[in-house]
């Protein structure tokens, strides 16, 4: 009976198997063994239009769904429908609870190593922060999305600080270091990159410590002013990137250099104090020289360059006389360069270059600036209005025509006004764009008072 029922789908024997349905519910008791072979039988039947047989193997096929061993039978049967369907529908629903179970909660994050290095790439992998503080017989403070937060529970000794700055200095760089009591450079742990300002103080050593992304950011992915990205095609001028420290400014350099040094086949040339993003030769050929290590200073650095066929000129700071006269020669003469200054703003930018030079070379530096000069960009940093995060706000300055003849003339302070009436050629002011975050609600007003 149990081998014909399956196998008929006339009808008549339909009405047979309803009548005996009862005698198989009490042989399902007496005999389990065979219940799973009607399983391979019922798919087959809704290929069948016989309804009649479909609803009597429903109760059927319940008792046997337990069974799980005896599954692997009817699998070898009907290999293709059978196997791949019936496992792959409870492993998807395991994967997506796995990923929701991806982030780590800050009370899971395991203790900081006793090695120093490995401490500090400890933190720069567990947070998500922007730089490390080490202070003798105090514990680390970590600046996290732009506010300081001590690790209570990682007390730092002096004794400890001393001998890793020893394990990290060179004779020349200890040496220079006891001299000036303070020392720039750049370490290497864990894959990653540290720009390191080391300094004695009153307790002791002391030092901060930057973690630095070796990989420069593609410039698509900055948010820049449509502005920044015209001047990857500039084949002459100076271009100043400005903005207090902590704003950004490394980053823009590094993406603006990243573009150019994929698109064009030039030779870039890049001075910087210390080397912070690793670039490699892609279309055009690159140079970094380090100042200190690779360079003596800014100045002697610049002097070499423009005897080394450079196309593409990057000051990591313009800090004195003779860095910002050899930058206005380099950009008069055909170069590109790029440079950065600590200053709020476009005027104030230009009156610092300017307030270099000493009053017998201010008409000469003004002439220069203003027929060199094809870009200001300053940036801040402002934390978003749900904390996680920080957003950056621009104040573009395009140097045109009107402009030019401004800073010729020394009227800087009427430079902001030309900016407000020009914003069709690219020009943004700062106030603009914080107000453009307000109204979109990324920041809040209270977030302006802490802003790099």
């Amino acid at each position: 009976m149990q081998e014909q029922t399956p196998q008929t789908p006339s009808p008549e024997q339909g009405e047979q198997q309803n009548q005996s349905a009862t005698n198989e519910v009490k042989m399902e008791q007496a005999a389990p063994a065979p219940a799973p072979q009607a399983q391979p039988a019922q798919p087959t039947e809704p290929a069948n239009s016989v309804a009649p047989t479909t609803q009597p193997a429903a109760p059927v096929a319940q008792p046997a769904a337990p069974v799980t061993p005896t599954a692997e039978a009817p699998a070898a049967s009907t290999p293709p429908a059978a196997t791949p369907t019936a496992p792959a529908a409870p492993a998807q629903p395991a994967e997506q609870q796995e990923a929701t179970v991806e982030p780590v909660p800050e009370e899971q994050i395991p203790p900081a190593p006793d090695d120093m290095l490995d401490k500090i790439v400890h933190y720069a992998v567990h947070h998500d922060l922007s730089d490390i503080h080490i202070h003798s017989d105090e514990p680390i403070s970590l600046r996290q999305h732009g506010s300081i937060e001590v690790q209570t529970d990682d007390f730092i000794k002096t004794e400890t600080i001393e001998k890793f700055i020893d394990s990290i200095l060179d004779e020349k760089q200890k040496k220079h270091f006891e001299e000036m009591r303070d020392i720039d450079l750049a370490i290497v742990g864990g894959g990653m990159r540290f720009r390191v300002n080391a300094y004695m103080t009153l307790r002791g050593p002391a030092m901060v410590l930057r973690k630095i992304e070796t990989e420069a950011p593609d410039i698509e992915k900055l948010n820049l002013p449509p502005a920044v990205f015209d001047v990857t095609t500039q084949k002459n001028g100076l271009v100043l990137v400005t903005g207090p420290t902590g704003s950004g400014k490394s980053t823009t350099l590094a993406s603006i250099i990243k573009k150019i040094n994929s698109t064009r086949h030039e030779n870039i040339i890049t001075i910087e104090d210390p080397v912070e993003f690793i670039h490699e030769s892609n279309v055009a050929i690159i140079s970094q020289r380090e100042v200190g290590k690779d360079a003596y200073s800014f100045g002697s650095a610049l002097k070499a360059v423009l005897r080394q066929d450079p196309d593409v000129i990057l000051l990591g700071e313009m800090r004195d006389l003779e860095t910002v006269g050899l930058a206005l020669t380099a950009a008069e003469t055909g170069h590109l360069v790029f440079g950065t200054l600590h200053t709020n703003g476009a005027p104030n930018s230009i009156n610092r270059i300017l307030d270099v030079f000493p009053p017998a070379q201010q008409a000469q530096a003004r002439s220069q600036l203003s027929q060199s000069l094809r870009l200001v960009v300053t940036q801040r940093l402002i934390k978003t209005a749900d904390g996680k995060g920080r957003c950056a706000a621009f104040e573009v300055m395009k140097s045109n025509a009107a402009i030019s003849n401004l800073i010729r003339e020394g009227k800087i302070f009427q430079i902001e006004q030309t900016m407000q009436t020009s914003k069709g050629e690219g020009n943004m002011l700062m106030k603009d764009s914080i107000q453009k975050l307000l109204d979109a609600g990324k920041i809040r007003p209270e977030a302006l008072e802490d802003a790099h």
